[in-house]
């Protein structure tokens, strides 16, 4: 639009001319970039994480992604870097299994069937567990298998020993201190039925109360290691038996 502006005998005269062409705003926003769109200098899409600014006229199906086109994009503003997650306190009454990122699906399977993605608890999350009032925090042994571990007792409780996990060492096994103790209770056996299954091992002791006899097994069968019920002899020393023969 043009203005005409005159001034006679003190009267101000003003005429108004054609209207212009209207120009395009500076910035428009075009969301995602899409390479069947048509593009003009100013517009600004989002691909990758980051925005990028078109610095002229693009035709629907001639653009090419912006990273690869400098001459037709700009950086507008960078992705950044993914910052630390912070841990998640959950409040139920069994253990958090994951979410779904679409709150209608309540489970893994709806919700890969979807389309959505499910997204399980992480590393140092914690659960406080309204059932019995106990606060737990998601942990891996050496092995990667994750368990939530009690860790109530640490700020007043206690803690059972099913609650505890051991990596494995030696000859004693991975798994809660409850499973490491049944182990180290399965090698000696203090009864007076033979001990049977798969809990015996070559090697094992037993102490027979029906006979009062130490035995260890042995190629699968129980050999008496020392009889208990020695009696002295004219030299004043007890006589053992071990392995069938009397010394």
């Amino acid at each position: 639009m043009t203005d005409i502006v005159k001034v006679i005998n003190d009267v101000v005269t003003v005429s108004v001319g054609d209207t212009g062409l209207k120009g395009r705003p500076g910035i428009v926003w075009r969301g995602l970039w899409s390479g069947s769109v048509d593009y003009y200098a100013g517009d600004v899409v989002k691909y990758n994480g980051s925005t990028f600014i078109c610095s002229s006229f693009i035709a629907a199906n001639e653009s090419a992604y912006p990273t690869s086109t400098p001459e037709n994009w700009s950086l507008f503003a960078e992705k950044g870097a993914q910052g630390e997650k912070c841990q998640t306190v959950i409040l139920g009454d069994s253990p958090p299994v994951g979410a779904c990122a679409v709150s209608s699906f309540s489970n893994e399977a709806e919700c890969i069937a979807g389309g959505s993605s499910w997204v399980g608890p992480s590393i140092g999350d914690l659960w406080f567990d309204t059932t019995v009032g106990r606060l737990y925090a998601l942990v891996a042994d050496s092995a990667g298998d994750q368990s939530w571990f009690d860790i109530s007792g640490v700020v007043g409780g206690t803690v059972t020993a099913n609650d505890i996990l051991v990596e494995a060492s030696g000859e004693l096994p991975s798994g809660t201190l409850q499973d490491v103790l049944k182990h180290l209770e399965d090698q000696m056996f203090t009864s007076a039925t033979t001990p049977t299954g798969s809990t015996t091992d070559e090697g094992d002791l037993w102490y027979d109360t029906s006979t009062d006899q130490m035995k260890f097994l042995r190629n699968g069968v129980w050999e008496v290691l020392v009889q208990t019920s020695a009696t002295a002899d004219t030299n004043g020393y007890d006589s053992i038996n071990l392995n069938g023969g009397y010394f």
